[in-house]
């Protein structure tokens, strides 16, 4: 295959996928992925120290041992102390709040999946078969253009309406 018609294969395919009624399923997608994960943080809420603390159902040291032979990252492991956890657990709390309502996805998605990743791989007895599916969703999910269908941006073009001409000329220095 040629160069000329690779492009205009890629091109006619990237055409096929930004449609509007893609972009708003992915967006679609994004809130509802985002409000399960936050789903699951509520409801675990009065056994978040039992299913995922540093001396829970699996204490620190044995989990450490265990993710270190397999390779696997976990931002839990990075300090085993209690306020350590409770720090991380309302912060992907917020983050993925955030990323259901279309808070600058593009920011918060690979955030939110990290915060994500790290909670569920913490403690695989609570998972079910679904929660792979939603891993393998947000990783599609960092990559697409989920910001189409979104509470924040309404709220932002506001606020971008004040901001000084110059400044706006300016982004494209600062991006």
């Amino acid at each position: 295959m040629t160069d000329a018609r690779a492009t205009h294969t890629l091109d006619r395919v990237l055409a096929f996928v930004a449609t509007p009624q893609r972009r708003i399923g992915v967006g679609l997608m994004r809130a509802g992925l985002g409000t399960i994960v936050a789903l699951l943080y509520v409801q675990n809420l009065p056994w978040r120290y039992l299913l995922w603390g540093p001396e829970g159902m699996v204490p620190s040291a044995l989990y450490g041992s265990q993710l270190v032979a397999a390779g696997g990252p976990n931002l839990y492991l990075m300090h085993p102390q209690l306020w350590w956890f409770e720090l991380l657990f309302w912060a992907g709390f917020v983050v993925t709040v955030l990323w259901a309502a279309g808070v600058s996805p593009v920011l918060t998605g690979p955030v939110c999946f990290a915060f994500t990743w790290s909670l569920l791989t913490r403690n695989n007895f609570v998972q079910d078969a679904g929660w792979n599916l939603l891993r393998i969703l947000m990783v599609y999910a960092m990559v697409a253009d989920t910001s189409f269908v979104a509470l924040a941006p309404i709220r932002l073009r506001k606020i971008a309406a004040r901001v000084p001409r110059v400044l706006i000329a300016m982004r494209g220095m600062l991006h």
